[in-house]
């Protein structure tokens, strides 16, 4: 907030709104207060990034890029042939 006096106006306002909802509204505007305070409550986390080049650098995994290549053809078929029975 810019400043205290600023807060509690804006406190006071919402207070005022808040009293002329109907009763019905008050669990979307609780919902919505929980979203903007997670939120705020998220910011300051890190987030870490992880590397993941050379994972598989020492696994025993026998499979060429033109078999990787063709598995792709083969799933991108299927997915079309699903989506064309919908």
């Amino acid at each position: 907030m810019e400043s205290t006096a600023t807060a509690r106006h804006l406190r006071r306002e919402i207070d005022e709104v808040l009293a002329d909802l109907p009763e019905d509204s008050l669990a979307e505007v609780m919902s919505y207060v929980k979203y903007v305070r997670s939120r705020s409550e998220d910011e300051p986390k890190i987030r870490r990034i992880v590397k993941l080049e050379g994972l598989w650098a020492d696994a025993p995994f026998d499979v060429t890029h033109e078999e990787v290549r063709e598995l792709r053809r083969h799933i991108s078929a299927r997915i079309a042939e699903k989506a064309k029975e919908i």
